[in-house]
């Protein structure tokens, strides 16, 4: 009988433990929460996350190195309180045995996530095997000011797109057949369940297909699909429902681009691929299930970045077009300048972005900082950063961070 009762003690403990950490994957709620759900407001299109937020201020990646800027001081530090740290020093070669903000990235381009008061971020590693050469790329948590590391998961190939939200990793698998047939599916993985296995969500099958912008949002998890002979597709897998579908077009002539997400509504636009085409210079809106669709009523005159948060929404010419022929005499009108609407759509501010180089990466950012980086004419990464409690001053700038 005691035996009986210890047994049942420790099932209904293992129960309850995986009940609890399962809690974050089983909310189903349209309601962000910045510590536990994917950190949409900090995503560059077409890149991993490369910046996240703890709330107090920002931590991200340059280069192999993490850094951490407090607000509103904006100051960025290495993530590294070793007295013996040897980071950035010429003659060191720094690995993470002497530096605990260094990451080595291999072919991957970095990611960085915010959750569950840690940081998260993937590591990779080269191995050399008699037949091949191999990359192993792995996720690691760290503590808040870097002191300890933990490997969470391997990924059975470097993975091209991430995301973590509300205890799951979201990522996408993609590998080659002996035939060379190009497989690719988005897996997800729970971070805290007891045995956890990886799971595909999806199976794609375009040919040359890949999936890009792994985007969370409450129950939702928003992906775009690429394929030979198919322009953009935005799919959706409902996380309750364990269902994917795709939104907004069936057009497979016409890219639909996410934008953003503001105020529970999807952001969004085509691109049949003409840059002066004025359809794609139009944006569009739509609640979370890709219904309701609406024009917003934004004039633009050019092929436009476009960003937006809960409170405002940031529309940018691509100026790289705009210096190229036959543009730049048919468009010599176009400012090169980002404008800042309120969702009143009334012009909260202007800010000249002629000094930005190449096509910069935009990052809407919080209630607090919109952020660029770039390539500098010199060749060194650069993060600038816009102060959001000066709009309506007329007088925004560009502001080194790093």
């Amino acid at each position: 009988m005691k035996n009986t009762s210890a047994l049942f003690k420790i099932s209904t403990l293992l129960i309850i433990l995986t009940l609890a950490a399962c809690s974050n994957s089983t909310d189903f709620s349209n309601v962000y929460k910045y510590e536990t759900d994917f950190q949409y407001p900090y995503l560059a299109h077409g890149q991993t996350m490369g910046l996240a937020s703890n709330g107090d201020g920002y931590y991200f990646l340059s280069g192999k190195y993490l850094y951490y800027a407090d607000q509103p001081e904006m100051k960025p530090v290495l993530l590294d309180n070793r007295p013996d740290s040897t980071c950035l020093q010429a003659s060191a070669e720094n690995d993470r045995e002497r530096c605990n903000a260094y990451f080595e990235t291999g072919s991957t381009r970095g990611f960085l996530a915010y959750y569950d008061d840690n940081i998260y971020t993937i590591e990779s590693e080269t191995i050399l095997r008699p037949d091949k050469i191999e990359e192993i790329v792995r996720l690691i948590e760290l503590a808040p000011d870097g002191s300890k590391r933990k490997e969470r998961f391997t990924f059975e190939f470097p993975p091209m797109a991430i995301a973590m939200h509300r205890g799951v990793l979201y990522y996408l698998s993609k590998d080659y057949s002996m035939d060379s047939e190009l497989s690719y599916e988005l897996m997800r993985y729970p971070l805290n369940g007891l045995f956890a296995k990886p799971a595909s969500v999806y199976s794609g099958n375009l040919p040359n297909g890949h999936i890009q912008d792994i985007v969370p949002y409450g129950k939702y998890v928003y992906f775009t699909e690429f394929g030979t002979g198919a322009a953009g597709r935005l799919m959706m897998y409902d996380i309750e429902n364990q269902t994917v579908s795709r939104l907004l077009s069936d057009d497979d002539a016409v890219s639909t681009n996410l934008l953003g997400i503001a105020n529970q509504r999807l952001i969004f636009s085509y691109f049949a691929g003409e840059v002066d085409d004025p359809l794609a210079w139009k944006i569009y809106s739509s609640d979370l299930e890709g219904q309701d669709i609406r024009e917003l009523p934004v004039q633009s005159e050019f092929l436009s970045y476009v960003h937006a948060t809960d409170e405002h929404l940031f529309v940018t010419p691509v100026t790289i077009y705009l210096d190229l022929e036959p543009y730049q005499d048919k468009y010599s009108q176009v400012k090169k300048e980002m404008t800042i609407y309120d969702w009143n759509y009334q012009v909260v501010d202007r800010i000249d972005i002629s000094g930005l180089t190449g096509m910069p990466s935009m990052i809407a950012g919080d209630e607090r900082t919109f952020f660029v980086k770039q390539i500098s004419r010199d060749g060194n990464e650069q993060i600038l950063y816009i102060d959001k409690n000066s709009f309506g001053s007329g007088e925004l700038q560009l502001q080194p961070l790093f």
